[in-house]
Formats: structure tokens, sequence, C-alpha cells
């Protein structure tokens, strides 16, 4: 145990053994949720996933096989992330200044790095909260309860004996090198356990080839909780921001089982009418926080010395939360029906400080000013 108070190793403690932590179930569970934004994130389902053909599982296979021998650098991403990037989008990524190229070319680019030691540091889960408490120090930042090093041998009774002194708690468990899972301790399922096992053993870098993840320390931490006394996760507002300015916005609302994905303009507050590939995103209905030009202002501050980031943040009733800094969001994966639309952003993300008119088919209804978040 550290001096203030955090577990540490590989679940060791003394804690008395006994039955399952939980009892194995079917179905989706309700104690999962995927990063923020994200639904239920492919980059959270490995290659070992149902939806993944034969051929894709078998060349992913051998790609990650063969990945620690290619030296650290460009070429090792680009040998992930190329044959990633082609069997999802269907074509080759293209330069982000050809007429033809798309957010997504954008993306890809970003995930190649090169990234400093700083951005490194920020996408570990751990090491990013001291960091951002320096930078803003009134922004809230989630207390860790307890870190669990993770190795290859570790196993499903490891994980059970370390999570069981925190289970039925308000807590949550993530791991602190990966994206797009967060188990909640008060209802976890066995599945949820599966799920952040595989995803906490494995090298994140593997999945998509996002160069900051090479190499991260591998650990699962245990945090606390901001879900609402009914189990309700709180709003995530994320800004998208290159230099220092935010240029879009995006809040995830929850409603009930339902999550409603909202973009909008920056700074004109515009909501923009979007629709993925896979699924539609919000209705056009926003309510704006009262503290929203404060969450505007910490994202300008934290992604000042950065190319390209999104900040992510939650709201609460009476507080702003850190949530992730994300450097190549859904690592380029994200696909919208409307390439005019990709065509903006990219446009956006690359010059934000140059004005561009939304285009009047994706204008969306005003935002409600002033509501809770």
């Amino acid at each position: 145990m550290t001096s203030d108070g955090r577990e540490t190793g590989r679940g060791e403690t003394d804690v008395p053994t006994g039955p399952p932590l939980v009892a194995p179930r079917t179905g989706a569970s309700a104690s999962t949720r995927s990063a923020p934004g994200s639904g239920v994130s492919p980059r959270a389902i490995d290659s070992t996933s149902p939806a993944s053909s034969p051929l894709r599982r078998f060349v992913h296979a051998a790609l990650r096989a063969t990945s620690h021998l290619v030296p650290e650098g460009p070429l090792a991403s680009r040998w992930i992330a190329l044959p990633s990037f082609v069997a999802f989008h269907g074509r080759w990524p293209r330069d982000p200044d050809d007429p033809r190229a798309l957010y997504r070319d954008f993306l890809y680019r970003r995930m190649l790095g090169p990234f400093t030691a700083e951005q490194r540091r920020l996408v570990d889960k751990i090491e990013a909260k001291p960091l951002v408490a320096q930078a803003c120090p009134d922004l809230q930042v989630a207390r860790t309860v307890a870190v669990l090093d993770v190795d290859r041998r570790i196993g499903r009774d490891d994980l059970e004996r370390f999570l069981r002194p925190h289970l039925g708690r308000r807590l949550v468990a993530k791991p602190a090198h990966a994206s797009g899972l967060c188990v909640f301790l008060d209802r976890v399922g066995s599945d949820d356990l599966d799920r952040l096992l595989r995803l906490a053993r494995g090298d994140y870098f593997l999945h998509a080839g996002e160069a900051q993840y090479r190499g991260l320390r591998r650990r699962i931490l245990v945090e606390e909780s901001l879900a609402d006394d009914d189990g309700n996760p709180p709003t995530s507002w994320r800004f998208a921001c290159t230099r220092g300015i935010p240029w879009l916005g995006m809040a995830d609302v929850h409603a009930g089982s339902r999550l409603h994905e909202h973009y909008f303009d920056l700074p004109s507050r515009a909501l923009v009418h979007a629709r993925r590939d896979d699924a539609p995103l919000a209705t056009p209905v926003l309510e704006m926080p009262e503290h929203l030009d404060e969450m505007i202002g910490i994202a300008a501050r934290l992604s000042a010395p950065f190319e390209f980031v999104r900040v992510d943040l939650y709201a609460t009733r009476d507080a702003t939360w850190f949530g992730e800094l994300t450097f190549t969001p859904l690592a380029a994966r994200e696909r919208f029906a409307d390439p005019e639309l990709s065509r903006w952003l990219l446009a956006r993300a690359m010059r934000p400080e140059l004005p561009r008119p939304l285009p009047p088919h994706l204008q969306a209804a005003a935002p409600r000013p002033g509501g809770a978040a």
C-alpha cells in the first residue's frame, strides 16, 4: 500500500477467499459502459469478436504476433494501423491535404505519431491525474482507490481477489492503459470481468496502431464513480481542440438506457445534424449547462500545447470533472453518413481559426440555453 492509501501490486491483499465474485450471466451488461461518445466502441472488442471475419482475425493476429520485430516509430504504427484502417473503411488513407480527404484521414495521420513523453503520460489514466490537476487546479479529478499491475499471467482469480473489497461500492474499474471500457462495481457481472481482464492484459497499441499507447504500463484502476443516486452516469462533454482552440463540442446525454449524442459548432454553439453509418445521432434537442463557458476554457487550457486533442469532461450538478485526453478519437474508425460533414470537420481541425460556415443541410435546431447538465 502506498503512502496515500492506494493498494498496489498483483492483488495479493489480505482478503479472505470465498465464492466467485459474481455469477455468470448472458446478454448485454448494464454494468459495462463504453467510452464516452463511442456507443459500443469497436476498439473495446478485439479481433476475437464474432463480428470479425476469419480472414480479418487471421491477418490481425499475424500482424500483432510480428509487431515486436518492427522498431518503434511511424513504421511500427503503420504495421498495425494501415491494415486496420483499410479493413474498416475499405480504402487506403489519404493525405489530409488531398481534396478527397475526410476527417478520418486526418485522424489516421495523427495515430502514427510521434507522441511526446508528456502525451504518453496523459493517455495513462493514472499518470494523467496529477498533470491535469496541476494545469487546472479548479478541475475535479476522480479519486484513485486502488491500482492493480497486470501481466499476461494474471488470471480471473487474481482479478476477483483484487476487486472483492470494492464490490457493491460506488466505484468503477477500468484499464489505465487502454480506452473504451468502464465497469461499474456496484452492479458488476461475470461477462464484465472477462472483458476487463481481456482488455487489461493486452497491449492496446495492437488494437488499431495508436502510437501513443505502445509500451504503456498495464494496470487496472479503481476510482470513485460519478454516477448519480439512480446509477446514471453524468453528461460527458467533449471538445475537439487544435492548438488551444476548441472548435467542436460533443455531448453524451444518458436518458434511462439510451445514450443521446449531440454535436455542436464552436464558438457559435450551433447544433450539427450528424449521422453515422451505423446509427443516427441524437435528435436536435440539447440543454447547454450554465458552466459551459468554464468547460470550454478548461479545454482551451489543457489543449494549448498540442496540435490536436479531444478534451473529455464530465458535468455534475455542482462541478466539472476531468475525463480523459484523447489524441486519436475512435482510432479514426468513426464514419459519418454525409461526407460533406466529414470534410467540414477536417477543415475545422486543420484551420480552426478560419470561419467555416456549417452547410445548411447540416444545421440543426438551436440549443436550449442554461439548463442542467
